[in-house]
């Protein structure tokens, strides 16, 4: 089988995702990845998986965290944001400059399958790709990413 890449990138949107750890190659239940979100983009989640809490750690840029009560949280450049399970609908960059941010997800499995569908990946594949060097320093990966869940 042909391995499932590291690196997508969305054709409507242009952002770019590279996967750090998979939960659809078999590397744990964490998804953690690392996106370059283009200014004025908006990533929708509320139909991805209501049990899913998210981590977000900004390494450049704004990005606004969008959440079902209607409120609206901004997370900046070195912050970082976790939430509970259910709470997100979306994100967006609201600038004009490219914001990169790492996400975990618990569970991750129907994220990053949606990501890789929505990017037009096939996901029955196995990732044996490595992470590149430019990845761990574009998104800042070489910190660790807290557990929305706390300390594992």
């Amino acid at each position: 089988m042909e391995p499932l890449p590291r690196r997508i990138v969305s054709r409507g949107s242009g952002a770019s995702f590279v996967v750090f750890a998979s939960p659809l190659s078999g590397e744990g239940s964490p998804l953690t990845f690392g996106c370059a979100l283009p200014p004025q983009n908006r990533c929708e989640l509320s139909s991805v998986d209501p049990s899913m809490a998210l981590t977000f750690v900004v390494g450049r840029g704004v990005l606004e965290l969008h959440l079902t009560d209607n409120t609206c949280v901004t997370v900046t450049s070195g912050e970082q944001f976790s939430l509970s399970p259910g709470t997100v609908r979306s994100y967006r960059n609201p600038g004009d400059q490219v914001v990169c941010f790492v996400t975990t997800a618990v569970p991750g499995t129907l994220l990053e399958r949606c990501l890789r569908e929505r990017c037009g990946v096939p996901v029955a594949r196995h990732p044996t790709a490595p992470v590149s060097l430019f990845a761990h320093q574009l998104f800042g990966h070489g910190r660790t990413v807290p557990s929305p869940l706390g300390a594992s």
